[in-house]
């Protein structure tokens, strides 16, 4: 691509405001600042994506629109770099930033803040942030939206941001578009399985959320700190909570189902300590009537889901 090219054509195009630009290849980038004289649009809106979007040229782009208010920049170089480059030079006027990167070796953007001060909004993508990323945001004193996609959060970290004297004061929304899992098949009374509730692409087997693998974090906990503070959020975050919550049911519901005597009683008692480390109560379980020879399955009913529990209780005859 040579730049003066797009230049060219933008002098035409004066009341243009939004500009995207795909395919960007730094190895194949010529002129990458205008001719003297030439006259581009105020652009408010850019969007850089491709080969090298972080690199010395895509900021070389960005710096000739000093008006730039909504940036978005998505890199698909699959080798090690990171935003040093573009984020010690983005223009004054900046107030909503998003990034994306493709390759999990990126650098993240964790000690960028002093560049990134004016921002209202900011979107990290996947591979763009570590846990650690709530020591930035909080140094943004002005953002109105954090939206985070997959990634590992510092729970403790991010309660900071929404509770207490480091609360982030102009914060409104925040979007946890972290990995969600999959509902699986549940089993119900007779041994039937079927879908209480439907994946978007189709999948029976459950599946939970990936994050649940670099230790248990209190979404619960957090989701509703921050509403009590009134901030809304949002994010597949909010079904993968119900992945968790429908899959601590299902276990118990199998083990209830499958229950033969009290050599079982530790499997149900494994299951129901494991849906409390997920800071999930299940419905009480009267354990003393485990011991009688003659039980019922009970149905509750959750009010909140319409999901079914099953227990057990003795039989009056």
């Amino acid at each position: 691509m040579k730049l003066q090219k797009l230049y060219d054509l933008l002098c035409h195009l004066r009341s243009l405001v939004t500009l995207q630009v795909y395919q960007w290849d730094l190895y194949d980038l010529l002129n990458a600042t205008p001719k003297d004289g030439t006259v581009l649009p105020p652009i408010k809106t850019l969007r850089i994506e491709g080969r090298g979007a972080e690199d010395d040229s895509a900021a070389d782009l960005v710096a000739v629109f000093p008006s730039v208010i909504d940036l978005t920049l998505h890199t698909t170089y699959l080798d090690e770099s990171n935003w040093s480059h573009i984020l010690s030079e983005l223009p004054s006027t900046l107030e909503s930033l998003s990034l994306f990167a493709d390759y999990v070796h990126f650098g993240r953007v964790d000690s960028f803040s002093t560049a990134l001060h004016t921002l209202r909004r900011i979107h990290l993508g996947q591979f763009c942030f570590t846990p650690s990323i709530h020591h930035l945001l909080r140094d943004l004193s002005r953002l109105e939206e954090i939206h985070l996609g997959d990634g590992s959060l510092d729970e403790e970290g991010f309660l900071s941001l929404v509770t207490g004297s480091s609360r982030l004061q102009h914060l409104k929304r925040l979007i946890f578009n972290l990995d969600d899992g999959h509902f699986g098949l549940c089993v119900s009374v007779g041994g039937t399985e079927v879908m209480v509730e439907e994946n978007d692409d189709g999948e029976t087997e459950w599946e939970l959320p990936a994050w649940l693998n670099d230790g248990f974090i209190d979404m619960e906990h957090l989701i509703v700190s921050a509403e009590s503070s009134g901030i809304r959020v949002e994010g597949t975050i909010l079904k993968a909570l119900e992945v968790l919550k429908l899959h601590c049911i299902n276990s118990n519901n199998r083990a209830i189902f499958a229950y033969s005597g009290p050599a079982d009683l530790r499997r149900l008692h494994e299951i129901r300590v494991d849906a409390l480390r997920y800071n999930y109560k299940l419905p009480e379980l009267d354990f003393d009537s485990l011991e009688r020879d003659k039980l019922e399955i009970v149905e509750t009913k959750m009010a909140e889901t319409g999901w079914s529990v099953f227990g057990f209780r003795g039989k009056d005859n």
